[in-house]
This record gives structure tokens, C-alpha cells and sequence, in this order.
């Protein structure tokens, strides 16, 4: 095999193991690395975003739908890929923000990169903007080395340095600067293959495309670069997450003090645990009495608040044997899947959702459907002709702002007040795992998501998942950290 045979082979291998392992680089880090990613402003959240929102790039991105139209020009369409290009660029302005990065590094390391991007880039039709192996590296390794440059002693702000800059770098370097060329290319492709129309897609190859990956491909080396002590800190938790975490570690040592042959220690221990979660159970419905009144406000089922009675007065009366240490642990664990499940009245059910749900989408259909009869009206498209209309680039493009005006809307209200009209109305709201504000990024994360939720059998999986959960969390509240709540619990 020659030599430029060899290189092309190579240049496929590179091309398909790159993103495969950037994927499973992210995945192992937040699941062994998450303090050091936690620190760098890459929490939970984040890499759950960049997982599952690269994702769903990939799958959805070849529909054409998934995304933001951006430019006409006759018959060819131009859009800004949600997953590729919108999840990188929304995630590297919330670093510059949150880690208060050097502005004017920023600018000029974009600047840097972006010219490194345009001369290793080529807008080579039909296939759009390429760039070969191994250039389409030189962006990233020239990000790796202005971080190490700005940042050389704080490699926390080293990898967020490197993955917004090389966003941004990327994304003006190979797409922006070549719009006009892009967008005189689809024409021409139209023209020649007597095609309706043309689209194109900044990002356009979701999770496999340039913007996206050059991030990742910049902060893999710089992780490892972070000394041994801060890679393998141990990341916050919150209160919820500990919580559970001391529960589970509380029911535990019941079972490895009854296999020690502390049989009072391991009746005691499980005693414990059950009166940790009454109490957290209490705090959460605001009642701070007794762990008696807490059941008997909350309406425990008698049973439960007699197992319970029977636990604290067999340890009261001592001479615990092996049997009563072993039915101890049994009555907590029942206890606290039953105290689980007297939790899940603070959670909006899912019929309450999906009542919001429909009542918002009408409101998103009742505000677009003047837009479109707008555009009927002004020539754009005939809606008297359907199957004209679906060979529309107007009625395309009106068909993707329905998908953006969904993700607009949840995350605006909700990002805003906490819930949509229809949340509202339903006696609902959003709120981080914590039942803290929902902020910004949790709005975005979750309904980038929704997309996902939406296309897996129309919620099917996600009403499952919501079913079987104690917090009713649906795949786009896993990934946020969020819940929803009712704002009046009976």
C-alpha cells in the first residue's frame, strides 16, 4: 500500500475513533473525574448536556429539522444546527460567564484560531465546509496552547479557556466567514440537480461536526494535564445527593453490624435510618414536629406508623436477637419505600403535565399559525396546494421555528418565573433538584432535551421513566438536575 493510500486510511480510522472517544472520555470523566470537571464549571449538568445533546445532534440533525433557520436566498436555506453548533456556543458563553475568563484573551484567541480555522477549512460542495487530516486538529492544539499560555498555573480555568475559544474559533474560522460562499454553493447545487430547494446547516453534522468536536478535542489533553490530586477530588454534593448517600451508607452498616453480631447495634442503626428519612420527609413538607406527628399530619398508612411504633419500643426494651436485627432491617427498608412514595405528593403527576403540556403547545401553535398565514398571504408559499407547500423553503423554514419556538418558549418562562402559562394554571412549576429557582441553563438543558423526550414514542418513555422514579423526572430532568412540583401540596 503507497504512502497517500495509508494516509487516507488513517485519516478514516482518526476520523471515526475521535469522536467515540471524546464521547467516552466525557462519560468516564464525569462518572471518575466529576470534582476536577465540577471545578472547571463542567458539572452534571454540562457534560449531561453535551452527551445527550450531541446525541441527539446526531440523530436528528440528518431530518434538517433540528435547528434555527438563518438565511434565504432564493431557494436555498441556511440554518444554525441546535445540536452542533447552538448547545457548544450556549455552554461557552455560560464558562466566559460563570469562570469570569480574560476578555481580552478570549477575544484574541478566537482571533488566533479563527485564522487557523479558515486556513485549514475548505467549503468544498456538496459535502460543505471539510477540513482533512490531521489539519482540522491545528484549531484545537492551538487552543490547548493559549490556555497553557493565559492559564499555565490554573488549568481550572485552562479547560473552559480552550472549549469556548475554540467554539467560537471554529465557528467564525470555518462557517461564518463563508456564508456568502455557502449559501452561493446551495444555489448552484439546486440549479444543477433541478432540486426545489437546498438547505445547509453551521453545524449541521450535530454531535460529528467541527464546532462541537473541536471543543472536546481542546480540553481532552489539558485534563490530563491537571495534577494527579485535583483530577481525582471529589466533587460537591448536594444536600439531596447526600442525604441519600448517608441513608444508604446508614442501612448499610445495619447490615455489617448484624453479620459482626451487634444485634442492638444493627437494630439501633436501622431505627435511624427510618427516622433520618421521617425527618427529611418532614422538612420537605415543611413540618418540623415530632417523627409521630410528621406521619400522622402526612396521612401515613396506619400500618406503616405501627411498624414504626413497634421498631422504637423494641429498642427501648433491649435483649435484641439476631431475628429481631434481621426484621428490623426488613420493617426500614418497607418503611422508607412506603415514606418514598408519600414523597412523590410534592411531584406534579404526569396527567397534571401533560394538561400543561397541551395547554403551552397550544399557545406556541395559536401564536405561530398567524406567521404562517402571514406567509401565505405575502406569496411566500400557496396554502391552497399542499403538495406545493411542502415543497416550500418558506414552509420548511416555518416548520423549524416550530421545533425552535418550543425550546424558546419553556426556557424563557421557565428560565424566567419557574413555569409556563400552562404549568401555571395547572398549579405547577419548575425547579432544580434542590426545589431552588430553575435558572437559565437548567430551562435550556431541560428542553434541548425535550426534543429527545418528544421523539422517543412521543413521551412514551419518558411518562415510564416518570412512573417509576420518585422525583417524576422525565429524561430531559435527569440530564438538568430539575423536578417539577405542585405549588400546593394536599
Amino acid at each position: 500500500m503507497e504512502y497517500a493510500q495509508w494516509i487516507d486510511v488513517i485519516a478514516v480510522v482518526v476520523f471515526i475513533a475521535i469522536p467515540v472517544l471524546l464521547f467516552v472520555e466525557l462519560y468516564i470523566g464525569h462518572m471518575d473525574y466529576a470534582g476536577l470537571l465540577e471545578k472547571c464549571g463542567l458539572g452534571r449538568r454540562e457534560v449531561g448536556l453535551l452527551l445527550v445533546g450531541g446525541l441527539v445532534g446526531i440523530v436528528l440533525g440528518p431530518l434538517g429539522l433540528y435547528g434555527v433557520p438563518l438565511l434565504i436566498y432564493q431557494g436555498s436555506l441556511l440554518a444554525i444546527d441546535l445540536g452542533g453548533a447552538i448547545i457548544p456556543i450556549v455552554l461557552s458563553l455560560y464558562l466566559i460567564k460563570i469562570k469570569k475568563l480574560n476578555m481580552p484573551a478570549v477575544i484574541g484567541a478566537v482571533a488566533i484560531i479563527g485564522l487557523i480555522t479558515y486556513m485549514t477549512t475548505e467549503f468544498r460542495p456538496p459535502l460543505g465546509i471539510v477540513s482533512e487530516f490531521p489539519y482540522f486538529l491545528f484549531p484545537s492544539f492551538s487552543a490547548i496552547a493559549l490556555a497553557l499560555l493565559v492559564y499555565r498555573k490554573k488549568i481550572t480555568m485552562g479547560i473552559p479557556f480552550a472549549y469556548a475559544t475554540t467554539t467560537f474559533g471554529v465557528l467564525i474560522g470555518a462557517d461564518i466567514v463563508r456564508i456568502p460562499q455557502v449559501m452561493v454553493g446551495l444555489e448552484e447545487i439546486r440549479e444543477e440537480m433541478g432540486l426545489p430547494f437546498a438547505a445547509g446547516s453551521i453545524g449541521g453534522a450535530g454531535g460529528l461536526d467541527l464546532v462541537f468536536l473541536a471543543g472536546l478535542i481542546a480540553i481532552a489533553p489539558l485534563f490530563f494535564l491537571a495534577p494527579r490530586i485535583l483530577r481525582h477530588s471529589k466533587p460537591e454534593l448536594s444536600p439531596s445527593r447526600a442525604f441519600d448517600k448517608n441513608l444508604k451508607n446508614t442501612l448499610s452498616m445495619a447490615g455489617k453490624k448484624a453479620e459482626s453480631g451487634d444485634f442492638e447495634g444493627a437494630f439501633k442503626t436501622s431505627l435511624r435510618a427510618v427516622d433520618m428519612k421521617i425527618t427529611d420527609l418532614g422538612s420537605k413538607f415543611k413540618i418540623a414536629q415530632s417523627p409521630y406527628v410528621i406521619l400522622d399530619v402526612l396521612s401515613v398508612h396506619p400500618y406503616i406508623r405501627n411498624d414504626y411504633w413497634l421498631l422504637v419500643n423494641s429498642a427501648r426494651l433491649g435483649n435484641i436477637t439476631e431475628d429481631d436485627a434481621l426484621r428490623a432491617q426488613m420493617t426500614a427498608r418497607h418503611i422508607i419505600r412506603e415514606l418514598n412514595r408519600v414523597e412523590r405528593r410534592l411531584y406534579a403527576t404526569s396527567s397534571q403535565r401533560i394538561v400543561a403540556f397541551l395547554i403551552d403547545i397550544s399557545i406556541i401553535i395559536g401564536i405561530m399559525i398567524p406567521f404562517l398565514y402571514v406567509g401565505g398571504v405575502a406569496g411566500l408559499y400557496d396554502l391552497t396546494d399542499l403538495r406545493v407547500l411542502l415543497m416550500s423553503i418558506w414552509f420548511i423554514a416555518f416548520i423549524m421555528w416550530l421545533w425552535v419556538a418550543q425550546v424558546v418558549y419553556f426556557t424563557i418562562f421557565e428560565g424566567a418565573f419557574g413555569h409556563t402559562p400552562g404549568k401555571r394554571l395547572v398549579g405547577i412549576k419548575v425547579a432544580t433538584d434542590e426545589r431552588g429557582k430553575c435558572g437559565f441553563m437548567d430551562a435550556f438543558t431541560r428542553n434541548v432535551v425535550r426534543l429527545l423526550d418528544m421523539t422517543m414514542f412521543i413521551y412514551a418513555v419518558s411518562l415510564l421513566l416518570m412512573s417509576r422514579y420518585p422525583k417524576s423526572q422525565r429524561i430531559g430532568d435527569m440530564v438538568a438536575n430539575t423536578v417539577v412540583l405542585k405549588t400546593q401540596v394536599v
